[in-house]
């Protein structure tokens, strides 16, 4: 592991030094061998460095120190720019930093996450955005959540649309059960098959909930098999 910075510390106060010093880091790192395990293991057409978890892990630990961390009003010109990189691995430190700042953030930063899920797009950068970003945001602050569900679920692209169905993943008892339904059912023709998976995906995480409303839903539903199956996977 190759970090020359782990020692200092000097607080990275300006956004193109901590911005620099994060990817030096992590391009010092690179291993080509593992980027095309990693490629082929995503099927896309995504860059990787070649860091596998722990070692990403470990290399980011400097960096999202308290003191080490932007301030909230850096935050958004430091994952700006960290996302342009086309590195993947870089791509997951910016939307750690976010979620290290969630219980900061508040709507322009959901316009932020927005913008993000329609830029080079997949499912791994999408379900951290939803899951782990602006449905924490919008359990938080649940005034906006039909604003922004409504709009997500309406939206031409299919990312938005599976950010609309999965974003209550971690509400338990707290999901807007109308709100999952409909969202649901919006799409439920839907020939995509990350719209299918994320129906079922979200209907299986609230069966933990509330089976009974579930499968009730999904009987009286015309749901793609996919999800109808993921559904009810849970369901004894």
């Amino acid at each position: 592991m190759v970090c020359p910075w782990c020692c200092n510390k000097t607080y990275f106060s300006e956004v193109n030094s901590y911005v620099k010093k994060v990817t030096t880091v992590f391009k010092l790192n690179a291993d080509d061998t593992n980027a095309n395990y990693m490629r082929a293991y995503m099927k896309s057409n995504a860059d990787f460095l070649g860091i596998k978890t722990p070692l990403r892990e470990e290399l980011s630990k400097p960096f999202l120190l308290k003191d080490k961390l932007p301030s909230l009003n850096e935050t958004i010109d430091v994952v700006s720019e960290l996302w342009e990189y086309p590195y993947r691995e870089i791509k997951y430190f910016a939307l750690t930093i976010l979620e290290k700042k969630v219980k900061e953030l508040g709507a322009h930063h959901l316009v932020l996450c927005e913008n993000l899920v329609q830029d080079e797009s997949w499912w791994d950068t999408v379900d951290f955005i939803a899951a782990r970003i602006t449905g924490r945001v919008l359990y938080r602050l649940d005034h906006l959540q039909d604003k922004y569900s409504t709009a997500w679920n309406n939206h031409p692209d299919k990312w938005m649309n599976r950010m609309g169905i999965i974003y209550q993943l971690k509400f338990k008892d707290k999901t807007n059960q109308h709100t999952l339904f409909h969202n649901c059912e919006t799409h439920a023709d839907s020939k995509e098959f990350f719209i299918q998976k994320a129906i079922g995906w979200a209907l299986r995480e609230y069966t933990k909930t509330n089976p009974t409303a579930v499968q009730q839903f999904v009987a009286e539903t015309r749901l793609k098999p996919l999800s109808k199956r993921e559904a009810l996977r849970l369901v004894k």
